[in-house]
């Protein structure tokens, strides 16, 4: 599907006399085929500059005389956050698609587990628990243990202010889970946002009342103790430890076989 004059007129409710034609939205670093994005602050100018990915800039007057590219179709607006948000979530909507759910035989599910009957695949000898929920865009893969309580596939904590008040955002991402996955109890692991997907690894551990906020990818043979918090987009490579109440803010790299010692914060 193609933003095209239809799509984006519906979308922002602007008219503009250029053709429209992107194949994605995102925001300043995401490496997004032809997509648009949006400036309202001089300090992602470089963000903007450095990405040929960008074809669409929602920004205004002021910032568009900053701007050095020539290559860019601007769209000048008051709010570029507002008009950038709006296009993003009837966009996102007008692609999801849905697909029955399918469970191998050998799952076996609590009768007390929610699952979602549409976009969800759950692999060979996966173990759900009693109260677990599994929300639409969820892959779980073979051998997986899903403790009681645990939520996956929820919507990640995403609301944005405009000059129109609060914009919450629609999340087209997925929650893919490797094979021999344990899932503590009353865990939380939302899925992905702006087209990445939420990821945790082969044979990754994840103790009770850990949170993966959206768009989080782990990778293979890491431990994650009780409590610690995962902010979103952050990546983190193979055979990680971390202790509990540990907090990642969001967009860190941590490297492979790092060790995050108990009660830390990672900024």
């Amino acid at each position: 599907m193609i933003i095209d004059n239809t799509i984006f007129e519906s979308a922002t409710g602007l008219k503009v006399p250029q053709k429209i034609s992107f194949k994605n939205t995102g925001l300043s670093y995401h490496q997004l085929d032809k997509m648009i994005s949006f400036l309202d602050n001089a300090k992602f100018i470089s963000e903007i500059e450095g990405n040929s990915h960008i074809s669409g800039l929602f920004t205004t007057t002021a910032l568009r005389h900053l701007l050095k590219r020539n290559d860019i179709q601007y769209i000048l607006v008051d709010d570029p956050r507002l008009y950038f948000y709006r296009l993003y979530n009837f966009f996102g909507r007008r692609r999801y698609l849905k697909t029955p759910t399918i469970i191998d035989h050998s799952a076996v599910i609590n009768r007390f587990a929610y699952v979602s009957d549409y976009n969800v695949v759950i692999g060979k000898n996966v173990v759900i628990e009693p109260h677990v929920t599994i929300l639409p865009d969820v892959i779980i893969g073979d051998n997986c243990t899903i403790r009681a309580g645990a939520v996956i596939g929820c919507e990640g904590f995403e609301h944005k202010r405009t000059s129109e008040g609060l914009i919450s955002i629609f999340h087209n991402g997925k929650v893919i889970i490797g094979s021999n996955v344990a899932v503590g109890s009353n865990t939380c692991i939302s899925k992905g946002f702006m087209s990445a997907d939420t990821i945790i690894g082969d044979n990754t551990k994840l103790d009770n009342l850990v949170h993966i906020g959206h768009s989080v990818q782990i990778g293979k043979n890491c431990i994650c103790l009780a409590c610690a918090m995962i902010a979103s987009s952050t990546r983190i490579e193979d055979n990680v430890w971390f202790g509990s109440n540990d907090i990642i803010k969001s967009r860190i790299h941590l490297d492979h076989e790092g060790y995050v010692t108990i009660g830390s914060t990672r900024n």
